[in-house]
């Protein structure tokens, strides 16, 4: 491992009972999943490098670890907008990597690649979302880390589709910075989705968009170098 490699976020995940669910509604949510990658390399400048494996595997990475809060909310709301009718588990790991790989992450390596495949092995069948850091300095943070994806997870597990259409959006709307300006990212959500804003307004409510703003404010300021 490089000296001074930085610590980056490790997104890996599988769909959740693909085969039941059969190739066409598979292929739709590999393809939602692929949009969010897309996406979320336009918003950090910097690429994702989505790699799909065995089917209904996948893996992304974040060179910015505090995105990773962000990017899973889209990655699951974009997931349940598109109507594919099947759910993803999503392993998290932060900290250091040996390589990014080749072409793709098939062939990349370090503790963040390590702990984040590792940990998807190990959520359990009513959970969607876990979080592990490889190493850190704050015990207590890392616990208080990992108990914010497990609230989270409960949370996002209730969305509607229409829910996470209007979510995905206000997601955007903060591009990791700020998403808290209610008045124009509802009328943006409303005019994209083609809806009133006060039907917008009640799709965020229900989602409780708002149970995440201070999460992804905390998230995206730390400074991870200072934990490790």
């Amino acid at each position: 491992m490089p000296a001074h490699s930085p610590i980056i976020a490790v997104l890996t995940g599988d769909l959740v009972l693909s085969r039941k669910a059969g190739t066409a509604a598979t292929e739709l949510a590999m393809q939602a999943l692929a949009q969010s990658a897309r996406d979320l390399s336009d918003i950090a400048d910097a690429d994702t490098r989505f790699t799909r494996f065995r089917g209904d595997g996948w893996q992304l990475v974040l060179g910015r670890p505090g995105w990773a809060l962000r990017a899973c909310l889209i990655l699951l709301a974009d997931l349940r907008a598109s109507g594919a009718g099947i759910e993803t588990r999503i392993s998290v790991g932060i900290g250091r990597h040996d390589s990014l790989g080749t072409k793709d992450l098939s062939d990349a390596s370090g503790p963040a690649f390590f702990v984040a495949g590792e940990n998807l092995e190990r959520i359990s069948k009513y959970r969607r979302l876990m979080l592990a850091e490889t190493q850190t300095k704050d015990e207590t943070g890392k616990n208080l880390r990992k108990a914010i994806f497990d609230l989270v997870d409960g949370q996002t597990s209730q969305w509607t589709k229409a829910q996470a259409e209007a979510v995905a959006i206000w997601l955007r709307q903060g591009q990791m910075t700020d998403a808290r300006h209610e008045p124009t990212t509802q009328k943006d959500i409303a005019k994209q989705i083609g809806i009133t804003r006060q039907a917008a307004q009640t799709r965020l409510a229900g989602a409780k968009s708002w149970t995440f703003e201070s999460a992804l404010t905390c998230f995206e300021h730390l400074d991870w170098e200072a934990t490790s």
